[in-house]
């Protein structure tokens, strides 16, 4: 079954496991170490994987027609969790950005998530890591983040 009934991604890296967990609303997320909500989910697939940047403010193309494609059986924990920390290094060195509108706008830090993820394919391993993430974001997740590969 692919994520198309997923409320929240929760993670659990501590472990060296990522788990998607198909999250009833009310239920514990305790003894994650990371909660990605499918509302921030879906912008994140659609700019890294699909290589669709320009769609991540449109919330009826995102949880309309596309949500299958989206959140389809490609689409793992995994894959979600990489997109964030791709995602999260862009947010975190936004402020090199000199141009106040672009370093505020959410769809330009997608965008740049796209562009950083574009530059990694260019490269065999950055295409590794890009189609098979589980062992980087679990046992490599801090090399990763670094960029110490």
């Amino acid at each position: 079954m692919g994520l198309s009934y997923t409320n929240v991604i929760l993670y659990n890296v501590e472990q060296q496991a990522v788990l998607n967990v198909l999250r009833k609303r009310g239920e514990d997320e305790e003894g994650f170490g990371e909660v990605t909500e499918r509302d921030f989910a879906a912008p994140l697939i659609s700019s890294v994987y699909l290589q669709e940047p320009h769609n991540t403010h449109l919330k009826q193309y995102l949880f309309g027609s596309n949500y299958a494609r989206i959140f389809s059986r490609k689409t793992s924990a995994e894959k979600i969790f990489l997109a964030k920390l791709i995602f999260d290094t862009v947010d975190q060195n936004s402020d090199l950005l000199q141009n106040e509108k672009i370093r505020e706008c959410g769809l330009a830090l997608f965008f740049f998530a796209h562009v950083i993820v574009d530059v990694l394919r260019e490269d065999e391993l950055g295409k590794s890591i890009m189609e098979n993430p589980k062992i980087y974001v679990t046992t490599d997740k801090e090399r990763l983040y670094k960029g110490n590969l």
